[in-house]
């Protein structure tokens, strides 16, 4: 269930936590919220500081991010330094909201050696009759977007 590095949820768990909370929301019309985001340059990171101090951004970035969330918001490891957090009973303003929180966390925050890190993030809502993989999608879509655009920003 959990990712051992940063004790974030794994793909696994996001996958079957998140189908269920699309059947939740499409039986009973709550909204349902995704926020993707990843580290800006994380690559270049580890190539400087070595994977040890790549892991501890890793680390840093989901325990700084869990602070911030609600007990019934899932914060997921998807990928290498990719995440996802769902966001059930979450509009797309409040998703935006978060988004943008988590953004001026970024930009106050110094870790050790490292320094100042950035990350990008896409936000989308659910929208009924839509899959998992069609919202995941579609985030993934505006992550790229985010990154193209300059990084260390919110799209969606």
């Amino acid at each position: 269930m959990t990712d051992p590095l940063t004790q974030a949820y794994n793909r696994r768990f996001f996958d079957e936590q998140g189908r269920q909370e699309v059947h939740r929301a499409e039986r009973y019309g709550t909204p349902l919220s995704l926020l993707m985001w990843d580290i800006d340059h994380f690559k270049a990171i580890n190539d400087r500081y070595g994977h040890e101090w790549g892991d501890r951004v890793l680390q840093q970035f989901v325990q700084s991010f869990t602070g911030r969330l609600r007990q019934s918001d899932y914060l997921c490891r998807i990928g290498g330094e990719e995440f996802a957090i769902l966001l059930p009973q979450s509009d797309l303003e409040a998703a935006r909201q978060l988004a943008e929180s988590l953004l001026q966390l970024c930009e106050e925050q110094r870790l050790p050696r490292v320094g100042k890190v950035t990350a990008s993030f896409a936000v989308v809502a659910w929208q009924a009759g839509e899959s998992l993989a069609q919202t995941v999608n579609r985030a993934d879509a505006l992550l790229y977007q985010a990154k193209a655009e300059g990084r260390a920003c919110v799209r969606g």
